[in-house]
């Protein structure tokens, strides 16, 4: 029996926020919305880049955004990896977001000025 993609993807940005935020995923990308992936989803008035955390069934809202775009084809962050930037993240008291762009690559970090659709 094969699952159904998940309509909902926690996303965290390498900014001063705390907890992921929900966004709802278009149909015909769900399929491709996987954790440790880069997004551009929207953060206020801007498009800004962030990182796809889990997948979930269901929204903790109902006044939810959709997401701009998937960036990347194959995740940056395997499951190890998301727990361990958890991890530091729960231990140092600083944003998940920003341990996550702070462990990639530089290349792998653009910033939305650099994103095109």
């Amino acid at each position: 029996m094969t699952s159904t993609p998940a309509p909902f993807v926690d996303v965290v940005f390498p900014a001063s926020l705390e907890t992921p935020l929900t966004y709802r995923v278009p149909a015909a990308w769900r399929g491709a919305a996987t954790p440790g992936k880069r997004v551009a989803a929207p953060l206020g008035r801007r498009t800004v880049t962030g990182y796809l955390v889990a997948t979930r069934e269901d929204a903790p809202v109902q006044d939810i955004k959709d997401l701009g775009a998937i960036l990347d084809a194959e995740p940056l962050l395997d499951a190890h990896l998301l727990a361990l930037s958890r991890w530091v993240a729960e231990y140092y008291l600083c944003p998940w977001g920003e341990v996550i762009r702070t462990a990639l690559p530089q290349e792998s970090t653009r910033s939305r000025d650099e994103w095109r659709p």
